[in-house]
């Protein structure tokens, strides 16, 4: 807080978000699933194909692997014993700017 204003990143407004959602679940006794991939796109691409998102790089090609890896997990558990499971892909975006919608 500075001032009387919130300052708030974008990474920070992001995992929020995330959060409530998460929270709101837990609340209804849903039990979701959280994967939150920190690097920026310019270091690593999640929701392209390996090639392209790695920009040849051996580190973000791990980290690629690992990525996929829990999403393949969390999706094995949700979806075990032939229950239905409902994926988001959330992404944040530059604007600082809130409006309420």
């Amino acid at each position: 807080m500075v001032g009387n204003s919130l300052i708030f990143t974008r990474q920070t407004a992001e995992q929020n978000c995330i959060l409530c959602t998460y929270w709101l679940s837990v609340a209804e006794e849903h039990s979701p699933h959280v994967i939150i991939n920190e690097l920026r796109r310019k270091k690593l691409d999640a929701n392209r194909h390996k090639a392209e998102a790695t920009f040849g790089d051996p580190k973000a090609m791990v980290a690629w692997e690992e990525y996929h890896s829990f999403i393949n997990m969390a999706k094995a558990a949700a979806t075990a014993g032939g229950r239905n499971a409902f994926y988001v892909d959330m992404h944040g975006h530059v604007s600082l700017t809130w409006s309420l919608l």
